[in-house]
């Protein structure tokens, strides 16, 4: 019995020279003029005995104005002929046409100008068991954890793909319009939604934005179904948030690993969503705050107990934003105390440590709170990628009181740090100098005058000793003039500043 062989052009003088081509053939040649009556025949030839096509060889239509011509290419295109070999001869090899004959399996296009080797790919391509080709395809992984919803108006695709996912381990539901399928997405719980793009009563990308606008659906990846290769499409499928655009005539193996790559990203982002939600709970768990920034300040992460402390009730008030800017940005009286010039702000820029420091932090309604706090440089992967702050009040009623502060940090006759304060941010930079091995300068500065004239003449000249005082004042304001906001200037007593 030999086998049959579709052939379809509308041109008579070309039809005629391959009908003479293949007339001493071995292939029985049924010629078409008509891409209509062509479909006709293609459709039918399940209902008669012995009338099943080998092989199609067809003109590309001119224009997809031509009658019948679009439509006889999207019947190839159809599940039910995926495994019909197709050969396109073409005069011209337009960008559409090479696009189609690449996007459906077991096709080849051919120039007409060398379609006397079109006779050699019908032997090879009829001489292949196309349905008995092994699937070299194969998942990594068990696939049970991965749901997938498909939503396509034709039966034999919501159907063909239900089979083909169920078989490699997926969890697959079917529905044929948008509405149902945003009704069942938003009911379950679905990792992938692969959708029709021409649905009965809506389109494709118009179901994957709302899906992705949906509180509920927006976790969802999303990938689009199309019968045919179109720019159009892709386009609009992709600015909708498709991350896929899938051909229902490509390969099952195609096919699968386009699902299985969405499936291992969907597996990354699910882990890093359990670790995340493990770090939170353990973050939870200690009583002080903590929250994390980069070198430059801004917040990567807080835990519940430092929103608790400092007043805010999001994480998404917080994270992206600079620490300096909420928590730090001013000194107890209010003054506003510029980035550069603040010392926990340089600690995040210049991995510094610092071991149990008091400061004043301020919350979400603008109230100074008495902290005390630690940083350390957080190293991922042997680089430091920011600071980790551990903090907690220092008494039970955290609000500050400007003057008690004050008076406990800065000294009263010069408005500098005090000795102690001063020190304090001495041992850090020393600490940090020693493990980075960078350069610092410390300068101390002693106006002897006014540390003899105060032990001299105390008892005996009152007003001296508001001379020196006066001195004291104005050697302050001349070194808080002369050097940067960065630096950090501190009175130290008798008459000495650092």
């Amino acid at each position: 019995m030999s086998s049959k062989i579709m052939l379809v052009e509308a041109s008579a003088t070309m039809r005629y020279v391959l009908q003479g081509f293949y007339e001493n053939s071995d292939y029985e040649v049924h010629s078409f003029s008509s891409y209509v009556e062509a479909s006709k025949a293609l459709s039918s030839q399940y209902t008669k005995f012995d009338t099943e096509y080998q092989c199609v060889i067809a003109g590309w239509p001119k224009s997809r104005k031509i009658e019948g011509g679009g439509e006889f290419l999207k019947l190839l295109e159809a599940p039910d002929f995926h495994d019909l070999p197709v050969i396109i001869l073409a005069q011209d090899l337009r960008a559409d046409t090479r696009a189609w004959v690449a996007t459906r399996d077991h096709a080849v296009l051919v120039p007409w100008k060398a379609y006397q080797s079109s006779k050699a790919l019908v032997n090879k391509l009829i001489g292949q068991d196309i349905s008995q080709e092994t699937e070299v395809f194969s998942s990594k992984f068990p696939n049970s954890d991965i749901s997938i919803l498909v939503v396509d108006d034709s039966p034999s695709i919501r159907y063909a793909l239900s089979d083909l996912l169920n078989l490699h381990g997926y969890k697959v539901s079917v529905v044929d319009t948008a509405e149902k399928g945003l009704v069942a997405a938003q009911q379950s719980n679905f990792d992938i939604a692969i959708i029709d793009f021409y649905l009965e009563e809506s389109t494709g990308d118009e179901l994957c934005s709302k899906l992705l606008s949906d509180d509920k659906t927006q976790h969802m990846t999303c990938a689009i179904l199309t019968g045919t290769y179109s720019d159009h499409i892709i386009h609009r499928s992709l600015r909708a948030g498709g991350v896929e655009c899938m051909f229902k005539n490509e390969s099952s193996e195609l096919l699968l690993a386009r699902i299985d790559a969405i499936s291992h990203l969907i597996r990354g982002k699910k882990q890093l969503k359990e670790d995340h939600n493990r770090l939170d709970a353990i973050l939870g768990s200690v009583k002080d705050g903590v929250y994390g920034v980069d070198k430059k300040g801004y917040l990567t992460f807080v835990n519940s107990r430092a929103k608790t402390l400092l007043g805010y009730a999001e994480e998404s008030n917080l994270v992206g934003k600079r620490a300096h800017d909420l928590f730090h940005h001013s000194d107890a009286s209010g003054k506003p105390v510029p980035p550069e010039a603040c010392e926990i702000h340089r600690a995040y820029a210049h991995e510094i440590t610092t071991q149990n420091m008091d400061g004043i932090f301020f919350d979400y309604q603008g109230k100074a709170i008495s902290v005390n706090y630690t940083i350390r440089p957080l190293t991922l992967e042997g680089k430091v990628a920011g600071s980790i702050v551990e903090f907690s009040p220092k008494e039970e009623s955290t609000v500050v009181d400007p003057r008690t502060w004050n008076n406990l940090t800065y000294d009263a006759l010069t408005g500098l740090m005090n000795k102690r304060y001063f020190e304090s941010f001495l041992n850090n930079e020393v600490r940090r100098t020693t493990r980075s091995q960078a350069y610092t300068s410390l300068l101390v500065i002693d106006v002897e005058y006014c540390a003899r004239g105060n032990q001299q003449v105390r008892a005996v000249k009152p007003v001296s000793i508001a001379k020196s005082e006066n001195m004291v004042r104005t050697v302050a304001r001349v070194l808080t003039d002369s050097f940067r906001t960065t630096d950090l200037i501190g009175y130290l007593g008798n008459g000495q500043f650092g």
